[in-house]
């Protein structure tokens, strides 16, 4: 797994634990595990909660802007 697909998987773990539990309930060991790596391993692509969740929401915009472009094409 190379580093972006490993960044992406954090991603999608973040994204599954908030579902499940919110954001408050969010912990960056509870994603360490979701995504079946080490804390240490979260760690080194994201320094804290707030980043890792900044990083879930900058990837939800631009899969977001991307749609919205596409939508607008076709129009």
């Amino acid at each position: 797994m190379g580093k972006g697909d490993l960044r992406d998987a954090i991603l999608d773990a973040v994204g599954r634990v908030v579902a499940r539990v919110g954001i408050s309930g969010t912990t960056l060991e509870a994603v360490a595990r979701e995504a079946g790596i080490s804390k240490g391993g979260l760690l080194y692509y994201f320094e804290n909660k707030k980043d890792l969740l900044l990083g879930m929401v900058e990837r939800y915009e631009t899969g977001f802007q991307a749609r919205r472009a596409e939508m607008m094409e076709r129009m």
